[in-house]
């Protein structure tokens, strides 16, 4: 269904448009709720749109053209209330036509238009075109373009099959899986409530938790907010038409392929844009166990094992027994239900992606620069260089062990990638073994096995260096079509090739791994223009960025960084941004929250369950 929705929806790898406009990127997860029912949370990025702030600026410019053309686009794409009626008249039409289906049943009458639970039964598709002269063909849902009084077939069929089928079906769908329901105060197994607590019949007993916080407020943020018509507030932010206080905005086209519960919003415009980024990131990549079950469970074990730590003389052993039993403890705590478990069984992702991610351990070229640097500065004063080893992989290559690493592999990148950056090198480069022709040799044999996928780490890696010496004067094999051979000094030199396909600038993105980037507001500014340089401006080594006599800053501000460049740069500080936001939103909602309860009115926000926030 995933595959479906994103092939025919979403217009990824199809020859349509998709439904939202051309996507040019969407990461989705599946996780279970606390009944163990599968669910996606997705975010889709959307092709040439304007940034947050751009779209915010030409609202409140008062761009009459472009705020009328977001509108209708945010119009056509979201809903806030059913097509044909109100959410009591839905209910009232679905009830009468289940009452004239049970009396057809008892009468032993069967028709073609009884009626069937749209939620256990397929769509209906719509009627083919096979020749329209309404010149409506391109724009089959505008039926009011029709020269009614030709009588075309295919006009009157496809108007038929959205009035009658198409939006009843999908508002009976809504109807049934959208609407938010009666938040029940939280009763202990047994309890019954009382008259003040709005019902005290049978049906009350032993109820479940309900969706009430401590103070009586709704944890989903119900009801909504009414507007009769769209509308740009004094802050830029679009408050979409919305009839329906009890349901999230939704697709009608979306509930109708899908047949279940589907929420659909946007995050364009308004203040507090960045602060519900952050939330929404954050949600769709949030960690199986809580925070609080994560650190109760490691102090638990800590407790009962202090005497591994305390009681020996080898205390960094005894502490690595801690950690392993911790590590295992929770694992343990890591279950799954069986809709899950048969998901991982019958070989279904648990992720849905149209890019793939490069593992990038940042800190280790920076690390090295930093390094290389310090070194060249002692051994220029005369001082001792040792403690600036570096840690490597060892490599088997014709029976000897040698050092390689990741940044062997830039610094002695081929002389035809001599202008590549390490961000483009790290999101394009491919690494392949070198093909060898006729007999091979023994000298001449290079097998290698852990240069590619991880070996172990030598704190020395000087005992090496003979050997290393003598793989790097082998003869270098011819490489594969379009890769090239990595420059003499590389201990693969004679045994692997590389290409840079730059094409995989839009498949695949670099993971930064091993710390958060520096910030450009907060912080060290020294350490973030290196590594901005790092990543941007080609090097092979320190000096190959900054001049000795001038420090990061003044290389930073020198150097010319290109618009994509500075495009990344501002979208790394993009995330922090948002966790300000996030921050700032989080205090200002808690100030009105307080000031509400204390006025008995309701507030949109809490921040202690947000299960259903963006489900």
């Amino acid at each position: 269904i995933v595959e479906m929705f994103i092939k025919h929806v979403l217009g990824v790898n199809s020859d349509d448009p998709g439904f939202y406009g051309e996507t040019s990127a969407y990461y989705g997860t599946v996780e279970q709720q606390g009944r163990l029912t599968l669910h996606l949370h997705m975010m889709i990025w959307i092709a040439n749109t304007f940034s947050p702030q751009e779209i915010r600026d030409k609202l409140m410019a008062k761009d009459s053209a472009f705020q009328a053309s977001i509108i209708a686009y945010l119009e056509a794409c979201f809903q806030g209330e059913l097509a044909t009626g109100s959410l009591d008249n839905v209910r009232d039409s679905t009830a009468e036509k289940m009452k004239q289906a049970e009396e057809n049943a008892l009468a032993g009458e069967k028709k073609e238009d009884t009626y069937a639970d749209p939620t256990e039964t397929l769509p209906i598709p719509p009627p083919e075109i096979i020749h329209c002269t309404c010149d409506v063909i391109d724009d089959p849902i505008n039926f009011e373009k029709c020269d009614e009084s030709s009588h075309c077939s295919n006009c009157v069929s496809r108007k038929s099959w959205w009035t009658n089928i198409f939006y009843p079906i999908a508002d009976d769908i809504i109807s049934r899986a959208n609407v938010h329901g009666y938040c029940r105060a939280s009763l202990k197994p047994g309890q019954k409530r009382t008259a003040s607590e709005g019902d005290d019949t049978e049906d009350a007993m032993a109820q479940p938790k309900g969706r009430l916080d401590r103070n009586g407020i709704c944890r989903a943020r119900f009801p909504r907010d009414i507007h009769t018509e769209t509308t740009v507030d004094e802050d830029g932010h679009i408050n979409l038409k919305k009839l329906e206080p009890l349901m999230n905005t939704f697709s009608h086209i979306v509930s109708y392929l899908t047949r279940s519960n589907t929420d659909v919003s946007t995050l364009l415009s308004g203040t507090a844009v960045k602060a519900i980024v952050s939330y929404v990131t954050d949600y769709i990549t949030k960690p199986a166990l809580k925070s609080y079950q994560i650190f109760s469970t490691a102090y638990d074990i800590y407790q009962k094992n202090t005497s591994l730590i305390t009681d020996t003389d080898d205390t960094a052993n005894g502490a690595r027994k801690v950690l392993l039993k911790m590590a295992n403890s929770i694992s343990s705590k890591l279950e799954i239900g069986s809709p899950m478990a048969a998901m991982y069984l019958l070989g279904n992702p648990d992720h849905y992606t149209g890019h793939q991610f490069v593992p990038f351990w940042w800190k280790n070229y920076i690390a090295h620069l930093t390094k290389t640097h310090s070194v060249d500065q002692q051994a220029a004063d005369g001082q001792d260089d040792d403690e600036f080893c570096e840690k490597v992989l060892l490599t088997k290559s014709n029976g000897k062990y040698v050092g390689w690493s990741n940044i062997d592999d830039y610094i002695h990148r081929p002389d035809e990638y001599q202008d590549v950056s390490l961000y483009e090198w790290i999101q394009c480069s491919i690494k392949s073994k070198s093909p060898r022709k006729g007999k091979k040799s023994k000298k001449a044999t290079v097998t290698d096995e852990a240069a590619d996928e991880g070996g172990f780490a030598s704190d020395s890696p000087s005992e090496a260096s003979s050997d290393e010496e003598d793989l790097k004067n082998l003869p270098a094999s011819e490489p594969k079509k379009g890769y090239f051979n990595y420059r003499k000094g590389h201990c693969q030199y004679n045994s692997h090739c590389v290409k840079v396909d730059f094409e995989r600038k839009e498949t695949h993105v670099p993971n930064f791994l091993g710390g958060s980037l520096p910030r450009k507001d907060h912080g060290d500014y020294q350490y973030f223009c290196q590594t901005m340089l790092a990543f941007f401006k080609p090097w092979r080594s320190h000096t190959d960025l900054k001049e000795t006599t001038s420090n990061w800053e003044e290389a930073f501000l020198s150097h010319e960084f290109n618009d994509y460049n500075k495009k990344l740069m501002a979208n790394f500080n993009l995330r922090y941004e948002c966790l300000d936001e996030r921050d700032d939103y989080h205090a200002i909602m808690k100030k009105k929250e307080a000031e509400c309860k204390r006025n008995g009115t309701w507030v949109g926000y809490d921040n202690d369950d947000d299960e259903e926030d963006y489900d």
